[in-house]
């Protein structure tokens, strides 16, 4: 956050909950240093895999989806007063595309850019929804040229660039093992995030991992740029192991590109 402590989202819900219908976000809050101040603390937001928390001049945001009948459906939760309270309003809904697991970014206080994994298992670009009022209404979906885009996380590099990272899902059935294998990264610009024609997105798109188990899954990620010029990466793999581990990367920008 802007006065440098940390939030910490988790989604609550029943194994039995399929749907995840009963499903609510809880949150921690620690200093800087992660050094822990207080939580859980149960919020009112519903819903699954919560975004991080997007600090705006006057408001803070965060999304999570539902399911809803056959097709999911992505919410945006807006908070006034620093997480005390939280208003729910639809962000994206389709009937052409199982939307869900949203990642929003702020390209300045007014205009945002939300990300969006389709989850018909179609091998279906990264799509996208704009919003020019904070948050207060949202554009039509359209398609960002990264192919069989799960799960993406995006946020800003120290160059003004984008990173996105997420999960290759290149199988038309549901469910990871052999086709959760691949996890990638992408380098795009401003121009590409705000651009509705998906021919004219040129995204710089590159391997980070490979899941060699089996029963693969990988992909959900979280990224930070230090001061340094030094990006570090984080995702679940199973890889060698039987169940699902937490595993590190590191690297610069300039590593992905040479002229």
């Amino acid at each position: 956050m802007k006065d440098g402590n940390i939030i910490l989202l988790s989604t609550w819900y029943l194994s039995g909950d399929k749907t995840k219908k009963d499903s609510f976000v809880y949150m921690w809050n620690f200093d800087e240093h992660f050094n822990y101040i207080d939580g859980p603390i149960k919020t009112t937001i519903n819903g699954i895999v919560p975004d991080k928390i997007t600090e705006l001049d006057d408001r803070w945001i965060t999304s999570t989806h539902e399911n809803n009948n056959e097709k999911r459906a992505t919410y945006l939760y807006t908070s006034y007063d620093k997480g005390e309270t939280w208003k729910k309003s639809m962000l994206a809904k389709s009937d052409i595309y199982d939307v869900c697991e949203t990642s929003i970014i702020a390209l300045n206080d007014n205009i945002l850019v939300a990300l969006m994994r389709e989850n018909s298992h179609q091998v279906i670009d990264c799509l996208k929804t704009f919003s020019y009022d904070k948050g207060e209404s949202w554009s039509d979906i359209h398609k960002m040229s990264i192919p069989a885009c799960h799960r993406p996380v995006i946020s800003k590099l120290n160059s003004g660039n984008y990173l996105i990272t997420y999960r290759f899902d290149y199988a038309n059935f549901v469910g990871t093992g052999i086709h959760g294998n691949i996890f990638m990264g992408c380098i795009c610009t401003k121009e590409d995030l705000l651009e509705t024609n998906r021919d004219k997105i040129v995204p710089r798109i590159f391997p980070i991992d490979y899941d060699r188990n089996i029963n693969s899954n990988c992909g959900y990620s979280g990224q930070a740029e230090l001061d340094d010029g030094v990006i570090y990466v984080t995702s679940h793999i199973v890889d060698d192991n039987p169940v699902s581990q937490i595993r590190g990367y590191r690297f610069r920008e300039k590593d992905l590109i040479t002229m």
